[in-house]
C-alpha cells in the first residue's frame, strides 16, 4: 500500500493551502519584510520539516497549486481515449 503524501505549511502563522503569495508592500526587497514559511511535506510516516524565510519584492508571485501525479494524469488520458473511441464509434 503507498501512502499518500501531503504537506502542511505556513507562512507567518498562518496555515496555506493553494493560492497566491504576493508582496506585502509591493515595493523593492529591501523595504519588504522578511517572511517565515514553516510546515512539513512528505510521506505521512516520514515528513520533512521545512523552516525558511523569505522575501517577495515588487510584483513578484509565489502560486502554489496542486499537482496530479502521474498515475493520476494516465488514467484521465486513458478515460479521454476510451471515450473519444465510444462516441466516434456511433
Amino acid at each position: 500500500m503507498r501512502l499518500r503524501k501531503f504537506q502542511i505549511l505556513f507562512i507567518d502563522g498562518v496555515p496555506i493551502d493553494y493560492g497566491e503569495i504576493t508582496s506585502i508592500n509591493g515595493s523593492s526587497y529591501g523595504s519588504e519584510p522578511i517572511r517565515h514559511l514553516t510546515g512539513w511535506i512528505g510521506e505521512p510516516l516520514n515528513p520533512i520539516p521545512i523552516n525558511n524565510d523569505f522575501y517577495i519584492g515588487h510584483n513578484a508571485k509565489i502560486i502554489l497549486a496542486p499537482i496530479p501525479e502521474p498515475s493520476t494524469l494516465l488514467l484521465f488520458g486513458l478515460c479521454a481515449v476510451v471515450l473519444k473511441r465510444k462516441f466516434n464509434s456511433r
